[in-house]
């Protein structure tokens, strides 16, 4: 009975430490890029809507002019892009 009780301890120790080498470069630096996402307004010479203009800014009025309502039961997609990568914030607000 010993002999069980040794050889179901050292397969469940062994595995706690292959689990944890897992992680071990979760916090090491990767290659890679740093790359942002925002819905603030970007409005080109004319006035309308241009994704290469720069952003508005927090003081103009307009800077967050593309807010929109989601009716009860419907969605709306906040961000769709392709390859991999990590969202670490996200800030949404709702109307009162």
């Amino acid at each position: 009975m010993k002999s069980l009780f040794y050889v179901i301890w050292i397969f469940i120790v062994s595995g706690i430490f292959s689990f944890a080498g897992i992680l071990d470069d979760l916090a090491r630096l990767q290659d890679g890029r740093s790359m942002r996402v925002s819905s603030t307004m970007r409005a080109g010479a004319n006035g309308e809507y241009d994704s290469k203009a720069p952003p508005r800014g927090d003081t103009d009025e307009r800077s967050n002019f593309d807010n929109f309502r989601v009716d009860p039961g419907k969605t709306h997609t906040l961000l769709d892009v392709k390859g991999p990568g990590v969202i670490t914030h996200i800030w949404i607000t709702f109307l009162g």
